[in-house]
């Protein structure tokens, strides 16, 4: 199954803490790592993520700047092999996979979202909190998609899942 939840929301926390789910920026990862020639643990350091480690941003600077370096073409053979791995995850997988990017938020089966700025901008930078926001609305409106508002409550709390 796919969760779909607004970045900054408590995605890698729980995933740290609970092996029934898939962190989808690892997943992600580890399609970069298969379908490209950069070495992204030279730009990344995942191996220290810790609850507090803001991987999305750096995983989101990472691809920007495999955009910019001429290695898009790469970028999107990881990201189809992104979806690949998503689908798996909404057919028949045991694990439940919570990720943010939300180029395949409508793929998700269930989606999470938290568009109070002061929320956000507490958990996220201030200056990326609006923009994740206003992107945010603009995807859901493009795809008709229906939504949970989270409410200020991390993803945890809105499954119901103590960490």
């Amino acid at each position: 199954m796919l969760i779909y939840s607004t970045p900054g929301t408590g995605k890698t926390t729980l995933c740290l803490s609970d092996r029934n789910y898939q962190d989808g920026d690892d997943l992600l990862v580890e399609c970069i790592r298969s379908a490209s020639t950069v070495n992204i643990d030279t730009i990344m350091s995942f191996h220290t993520k810790s609850p507090n480690y803001d991987n999305s941003k750096e995983l989101g600077k990472f691809v920007l700047q495999c955009y910019n370096d001429g290695c898009g073409d790469e970028i999107e053979k990881a990201y189809s092999l992104y979806r690949l791995e998503l689908l798996r995850f909404n057919g028949t997988h045991t694990r439940i996979c919570l990720f943010g990017t939300r180029r395949f938020m409508w793929m998700a089966k269930t989606i999470f979202t938290e568009h109070d700025f002061n929320t956000l901008s507490q958990r996220k930078d201030p200056d990326n909190a609006q923009c994740i926001i206003a992107k945010e609305i603009e995807s859901i409106k493009r795809w008709n998609l229906k939504t949970i508002s989270l409410n200020g409550k991390f993803i945890s709390e809105a499954l119901c899942i103590n960490v």
